[in-house]
């Protein structure tokens, strides 16, 4: 996963988290690499500034709730939030892996094994997800949600409720061997 540098607008920290760099963006907010004061890498998102309101921060109030709610094996930790801060953030589990699609079109298609591994390790965390968070609606699970390098995928759920119509997943695996 590629980090680039925070620029001179980024704020140095949410709540208690040192930001370290920018990991992604996308239409609501941006995510950073952010660290614990004990260490602990995290993802660290937070709403852009230009579309916070009552609507957008009673949306991501609602997937912080979700994701408290929400845990098991293969699925990435809850670290924290705060959805009525100046700037609405939300800390997740770090998981440094590489995007799935992208280690499909270096290395072509996954072996067949391996391919049914992650279709059961997928269905064991999806099915973690709804049986803690039954008021979510999962959107499709693509190559560029996936992260890849591993045997043993932790899902990245950021839960929005039914009433938003949305819900980001990303797959994770460790230690997957290069042919």
């Amino acid at each position: 996963m590629q980090i680039t540098p925070l620029n001179p607008e980024d704020p140095p920290s949410l709540g208690d988290f040192e930001l370290l760099g920018r990991i992604g963006q996308g239409g609501m907010g941006q995510v950073f690499l952010g660290e614990s004061p004990g260490g602990e890498p995290a993802a660290v998102k937070v709403i852009k500034p230009s579309v916070v309101d009552s609507v957008s921060r009673l949306r991501f109030a609602q997937e912080i709730e979700v994701l408290k709610t929400t845990w098991g094996a293969r699925l990435a930790a809850f670290l924290g939030a705060d959805a009525e801060a100046e700037q609405p953030w939300l800390a997740t589990e770090y998981v440094d892996r590489p995007n799935l699609a992208r280690h499909l079109r270096t290395h072509g298609p996954l072996p067949s094994v391996l391919t049914a591994a992650l279709g059961a390790v997928l269905a064991e965390a999806l099915s973690a997800v709804h049986t803690w968070a039954t008021s979510s609606v999962c959107r499709p699970l693509r190559g560029s949600h996936a992260q890849s390098s591993a045997y043993m995928p932790t899902l990245r759920a950021w839960h929005r409720l039914a009433d938003t119509r949305q819900e980001r997943s990303r797959l994770e695996l460790r230690e997957l061997p290069q042919e």
